[in-house]
């Protein structure tokens, strides 16, 4: 499993949420170094929650967006797993955009929210640690 596969694959803007679903699949199997992945068609099925012929249908549509590469292998003239690649050569993941001073805002310089609340009405809680002492229960009288 490659992380930074799941990663691209949730970057990616493909226009089809099943097709994404697919590529996230196939990230998943993916290799960390290389992107190729071995999947059947009938695990990414079962992993998407899929109809075969629909993945068939997504894998065809991330080739065509060119997303991945698929490479059909055989076997003693039977087809065999086909062989997927994952195009994410180069693609680092977006950078944070750190907490802080904003000087880029059109009205100047602002705060952005990245610290301790201050607004809280009760700023004296007690500790959740204290231990729990129940209070004896009021009798109550009883009916004549």
């Amino acid at each position: 499993m490659s992380l930074h596969a799941i990663n691209w694959a949730f970057h990616q803007t493909i226009g089809e949420p099943l097709a994404k679903l697919v590529l996230i699949a196939l990230a998943e199997y993916a290799n960390p170094d290389t992107g190729a992945c071995y999947p059947s068609i009938a695990s990414i099925a079962k992993k998407t929650e899929c109809s075969e012929s629909t993945v068939h249908r997504k894998i065809a549509y991330l080739v065509a967006k060119k997303l991945i590469i698929k490479d059909t292998a055989y076997t003693a003239r039977k087809q065999s797993s086909n062989h997927y690649e994952l195009l994410y050569d180069g693609w680092t993941p977006p950078k944070k955009q750190p907490t802080g001073v904003s000087h880029g805002h059109p009205r100047g310089v602002t705060q952005t929210p990245g610290g301790v609340s201050h607004r809280h009405p009760n700023l004296n809680l007690e500790p959740l640690n204290r231990t729990y002492r129940p209070q004896p229960e009021a009798r109550r009288p009883r009916r004549a």
